[in-house]
């Protein structure tokens, strides 16, 4: 309504500002969180380099503070912040850190390769790469990848695919 607002004022509006859009995604809270979201966004191409060149610093809605691995182009933490602004409706604010924590890509090889030697130590497994001359493990998926909403990215030559 009018009341309190000098003769001839416009009814009151609603507050405009909301703490969180409802069309806008969550923020991301993780750097998984943010390259999920740079994907989905339609940003893979930044969201592929994020993955294989940015070591967390720290990592927190709003705020990244990364070291880019050697090689990385010099404009990607402009782009990210940006993108990121895009994607979640605030600012973001990106920073170069020292950081020797592993990118994405570099954690989720490890947990690869720790996976495949661990099969290699089957009984089963072992039976048949003793039988088989110069049969290699190529990949090893878990109950929980197969159960996963959206599988990994599977790489060509896998007998998994």
């Amino acid at each position: 309504g009018t009341r309190g607002a000098p003769p001839g004022a416009a009814p009151c509006e609603p507050a405009v500002a909301q703490a969180e859009p409802a069309s806008l995604p969550p923020m991301p809270r993780d750097l998984d969180g943010i390259v999920a979201l740079l994907s989905a966004g339609g940003y893979r191409r930044l969201a592929a380099v994020v993955r294989t060149s940015a070591r967390p610093a720290e990592v927190e809605p709003g705020r990244l503070r990364l070291a880019w691995t050697t090689g990385t182009p010099p404009e990607s933490g402009r782009e990210l912040a940006s993108a990121l602004h895009a994607l979640t409706g605030r600012r973001w604010g990106v920073d170069g850190a020292h950081s020797e924590a592993p990118t994405l890509a570099e954690r989720d090889e490890a947990v690869l390769r720790e996976r495949m030697a661990e099969a290699e130590r089957w009984p089963q497994v072992r039976a048949v790469l003793d039988k088989i001359p110069g049969a290699t493990i190529v990949g090893v998926e878990t109950r929980t990848d197969v159960d996963a909403p959206t599988p990994p990215p599977r790489q060509e030559g896998s007998l998994s695919g």
